[in-house]
């Protein structure tokens, strides 16, 4: 774990450069390595980030899940990356119903701690991240008693079932405070939308190339509403994109529209 402070203030409010993006994320420097957990809010990151990389990008995911709050320092959990490969098989094996990842098990025993310190905790759970934060709940349950109810969460673009998630975390009377997904994410997608898969298949290369562009990608930044999306990849010069996204916002709003009718 690392504790990891904002030293300008500086933040991701909408679409913008790829130069602003960075910017924004090299403003988070990742201070030093914890033992424990001794601010008030909390991060798990995705695969594929190291510890720079995921100590900026968690740092962005924060302020949009606790907006409210002025956030300039949080503590990281890291999940290290390995490869594509590794990472993609440590989801599997956390997603399964084996013995929890080495990270899983970790991040069980600092909510422990946490609770025998009385410490309350905000987390922003993002991606791979998710998949790892309700395997360790789901591990917490079985390993020890009593509740989390000192803990809250907020779930961005999750890699894990969002209602295994929130099952986990209700048994444990942890509160899901707000879950923040763009429905074009591919990785959502895969473990809780398989309607909207094939549609989402097409923006899957923004994903894969994210490191070119993370604004481009419906999965790595924070997600600020479908038009903000759309948005952002006209601004990039993506305007194809941008109208399959409209086509999307058009067809959604009109299902809206009929059921409204339907309802009276």
């Amino acid at each position: 774990m690392y504790y990891v402070e904002q030293i300008e203030a500086v933040q991701y409010t909408g679409p913008t450069t790829q130069i602003d993006i960075d910017n924004i994320r090299d403003s988070w420097a990742v201070r030093k390595s914890v033992s424990s957990i001794n601010t008030e809010k909390a991060a798990v990151n995705g695969m594929l980030n190291d510890l720079q990389a995921a100590g900026g990008l968690m740092g962005i995911h924060m302020q949009h899940a606790y907006p409210k709050d002025d956030v300039n320092e949080y503590t990281l959990f890291h999940n290290p990356t390995e490869s594509v490969l590794f990472d993609l098989a440590e989801c599997l094996w956390d997603k399964g119903i084996t013995k929890p990842s080495h990270n899983a098990q970790h991040l069980t025993a600092v909510l422990h701690q946490s609770k025998l310190q009385g410490r309350k905790i905000e987390w922003v759970v993002h991606s791979q991240g998710a998949i790892i934060f309700c395997r360790a709940l789901e591990y917490y349950r079985r390993t020890y008693s009593g509740d989390l109810s000192n803990h809250s969460v907020v779930i961005h673009a999750s890699g894990a079932s969002v209602s295994r998630l929130k099952k986990a975390a209700a048994h444990l009377q942890l509160k899901v405070v707000k879950t923040r997904n763009n429905p074009l994410d591919l990785v959502l997608n895969l473990s809780n939308h398989r309607s909207l898969l094939a549609r989402s298949l097409f923006f899957a290369k923004h994903v894969i190339n994210s490191d070119h562009h993370n604004g481009l990608s419906p999965h790595t930044l924070p997600y600020l509403g479908i038009t903000m999306y759309r948005d952002q990849l006209r601004m990039a010069g993506y305007h194809k994109d941008a109208d399959r996204v409209q086509r999307f916002i058009d067809k959604r709003n009109e299902k809206r529209a009929a059921r409204r009718q339907q309802l009276g």
